[in-house]
């Protein structure tokens, strides 16, 4: 009984001993040497090695490296930029410098080699005489499969994918498809193409999509935000929706708000013919206008375009009256685009077909409808959705919500419940 407690009592002091080990294995937590240079946000696995050895080692911000892979510098430089993963078991040897670019990711036991040994002399030891060194460099948003491995003096141009499995022996341009041993160009990237690639936008491609234009247009959203609500009266106080409102600001909606437009306005507005549907106070107007060659806003409400063509001033954006369940008013005129942001709510079932399909014939062939609403998955989810909010006549439900756009569109794409892409 005395052997068994001294034993317990061992176990529980080394654990004790082990106790911070424990708990940032448990927490995916470590702590970084002075020497290694980390950004913000990202994820050292404990089980991963970071070893800085005379060299210099770099890393960005939202950096994830994972469970035992290996950063060596070996002397050299590690250079590793913003939002970039390296995958489980993979091993970057620093020798002769690695530069490894944003948005890249290395895939599971890849190994990048940044020398390579000379071999000149047949009656001495390869590992007596010495290295070359010409270092590897990555680029932008390259993609690297499993198990590839990527020799010293190898160029990676920003935008290319390596197919897992391979070696590569020698420099890949820019947006390709390598693949093989030893990797070669087997095709070229082509961009995104509307008919063959609609179902591939994700809520991911959306957010990534804001996060980069509210950098560009930060004078717009500055005016956006600041917009006092009290200037517009005229309208129900339950459906002023404006991103500066403080408890969007809180809850985060005004990203929401903002983002679906400028999604809209870089993925499909550029240089196009855009009408902006119930455009209401025209703050989602202003952001379409920064992308579009005309845009042309309406609302039912004579006072929101009254307002907003004096307010915003767009030289671009006419703002005229108009009914979205009566397209005459646009007397004949057609567009590239049309948005129907938060809009479908709005309607009685029968009346929101109706809007899909007025807009609809306003849309050059080829042409894209975007909106928003909420869409949920049964009847049930719809019937309390709508019971919040007395200005939202009808929910509808995402199987609803497809039947009208298989009616009058050849193509459609929902996302997560909330966004609708649909090609005429």
């Amino acid at each position: 009984m005395i052997k068994k407690i001294k034993y317990l009592l061992i176990d529980i002091l080394f654990l004790l001993k082990k106790r911070k080990k424990l708990i940032r294995l448990i927490k995916n937590e470590r702590v970084i040497p002075n020497n290694i240079i980390i950004g913000e946000n990202s994820k050292i696995h404990e089980l991963a090695v970071l070893k800085n050895q005379n060299g210099v080692l770099k890393i960005g911000c939202d950096f994830t490296l994972g469970t035992g892979a290996n950063i060596l510098t070996y002397g050299g430089f590690i250079e590793i930029g913003d939002n970039s993963l390296i995958n489980n078991y993979s091993i970057i040897y620093g020798n002769g410098g690695v530069k490894i670019g944003s948005y890249t990711q290395i895939e599971a036991s890849c190994t990048l080699i940044s020398a390579n040994h000379n071999f000149s002399f047949k009656n001495i030891p390869i590992q007596y005489q010495g290295e070359s060194r010409k270092g590897i460099k990555i680029g932008d948003n390259v993609w690297i499969g499993a198990n590839s491995v990527i020799l010293d003096g190898v160029n990676i141009g920003d935008g290319s994918i390596i197919g897992a499995g391979s070696i590569v022996t020698k420099s890949i341009p820019e947006n390709c498809i390598a693949y093989g041993n030893p990797a070669k160009v087997i095709k070229n990237r082509v961009d995104f193409n509307l008919e063959k690639d609609l179902d591939k936008i994700n809520l991911s491609i959306v957010n990534y999509i804001y996060e980069e234009e509210k950098v560009k247009h930060k004078i717009t959203i500055d005016k956006i935000l600041s917009f006092n609500p009290d200037l517009v009266k005229f309208i129900a106080k339950e459906e002023r929706a404006f991103p500066g409102d403080e408890n969007f600001m809180k809850t985060g909606y005004t990203h929401t708000m903002l983002k679906r437009y400028f999604f809209a306005g870089k993925v499909f507005c550029e240089n196009k013919k855009v009408l902006d549907s119930c455009c209401g106070i025209g703050w989602g107007s202003t952001i379409l206008s920064n992308y579009s060659k005309t845009v042309t806003a309406f609302d039912i409400e004579k006072e929101a375009i009254d307002f907003s063509g004096s307010f915003w001033n767009l030289k671009n954006t006419n703002f005229i009256i108009g009914d979205a369940l009566n397209n005459s008013f646009l007397n004949g005129e057609k567009f590239d685009v049309v948005t129907a942001f938060e809009t479908i709510e709005h309607f009685t079932k029968e009346n929101g077909e109706k809007y899909i399909f007025e807009m609809s014939k306003v849309l050059n062939s080829g042409g894209v409808l975007i909106g928003t609403s909420t869409f949920p998955d049964t009847d049930r989810q719809a019937k309390d959705l709508r019971i919040t909010n007395p200005y939202h006549l009808h929910i509808f439900t995402e199987t609803e919500l497809e039947k009208i756009l298989e009616k009058y569109f050849s193509n459609y794409h929902i996302i997560n419940q909330w966004m609708f892409i649909a090609i005429k």
